[in-house]
């Protein structure tokens, strides 16, 4: 059984979906001509896999009260031994670029 406190604060730590984050990271590697090094290739794919999503909230300094992600993206041999994670983060728009 899950407890009650660990009930309410689940939806805390839900992040959004592997899709989304993958449509991120493959513009990210588009947008940027990033050459995807052979380590953070899937097993037999070309690009970055991302297996999963983790949220971090309340952290930091200048951010806090912005979200962090962690993205696990698969490596070579497919068994979870060789994963990498990349750190997302949320971003303030610059007050510079407020100012009319």
């Amino acid at each position: 059984d899950v407890s009650p406190r660990l009930s309410r604060a689940w939806p805390f730590y839900l992040a959004p979906g592997r899709d989304e984050f993958q449509a991120i990271t493959d513009r990210l590697v588009s947008e940027n001509t990033i050459e995807v090094p052979k380590r953070a290739r899937g097993r037999g794919k070309k690009a970055m896999h991302v297996k999963d999503v983790a949220i971090r909230r309340g952290q930091g300094t200048a951010s806090l009260g912005l979200n962090r992600y962690y993205v696990l993206i698969e490596g070579p041999r497919g068994d979870g031994t060789d994963d990498l994670i990349i750190e997302y983060k949320q971003a303030r728009r610059s007050a510079r670029l407020s100012i009319s």
